[in-house]
């Protein structure tokens, strides 16, 4: 999801991470830095495809935030597939059919590089009682979590209970975020050194989700 564009906002405590920030800086060279710490291009995806969704000057004028939100969402011309397996940019208003969900729960599972194997992912939305429901197995034990429906919002509460998940099966690198000022945030997953220095590398806050 890509607000088109759009620069992502960022609050007081990201103004003094920015301060150190260069003003503008190489694609490849913010691409580079981010593989360092994991979040990488999907393979047979290059520069040009980040570059028919927003031009060069804006990547380079905005070092990491814009890139991390494209990295974080799907291309906007066929085949339409994901720029990244490593990093998702989610905009929290968007439950709005039944599957959303489940689609949501992919792409945050994804993100564990194969540490967490699932099965069975489903999902049930009922917008006439207000109630909707995750579901999914992992090796024998399955798990049903419950949400609130409100309007098209994703209920804060299945991200809690994927932070709850990942703490449960000791995952070598917990999921990690980064909260927008707006709807949207930055999800990955790392250990702690290296959020450490994701949030020194783009000036964006990124602490354990929870």
């Amino acid at each position: 999801m890509i607000f088109r564009k759009s620069v992502p906002h960022t609050d007081n405590q990201d103004a003094d991470l920015d301060s150190s920030m260069p003003e503008s800086l190489p694609l490849e060279t913010q691409l580079e830095h981010l593989s360092e710490l994991g979040i990488k291009l999907k393979q047979g995806l290059s520069v040009d495809d980040l570059l028919k969704s927003f031009e060069r000057d804006e990547y380079e004028a905005n070092p990491y935030k814009l890139l991390l939100c494209v990295l974080g969402a799907s291309q906007e011309v066929e085949p339409y597939g994901d720029f990244s397996d490593d990093v998702y940019h989610l905009d929290t208003e968007c439950i709005e059919n039944q599957g959303d969900y489940v689609k949501v729960a992919e792409k945050i599972i994804r993100l564990t590089g194969g540490e967490l194997v699932v099965s069975d992912l489903e999902d049930d939305i009922e917008l006439s009682t207000g109630k909707a429901r995750l579901s999914f197995k992992i090796g024998e034990h399955h798990y049903d979590w419950q949400a609130t429906v409100n309007d098209d919002w994703l209920d804060p509460a299945i991200l809690a209970r994927f932070a709850m998940l990942a703490k449960e099966h000791k995952l070598n690198k917990p999921f990690c975020c980064h909260y927008f000022e707006g709807q949207d945030c930055l999800l990955t997953c790392m250990n702690e050194s290296d959020m450490a220095r994701l949030t020194k590398l783009t000036g964006l806050k990124f602490n354990w989700l929870e």
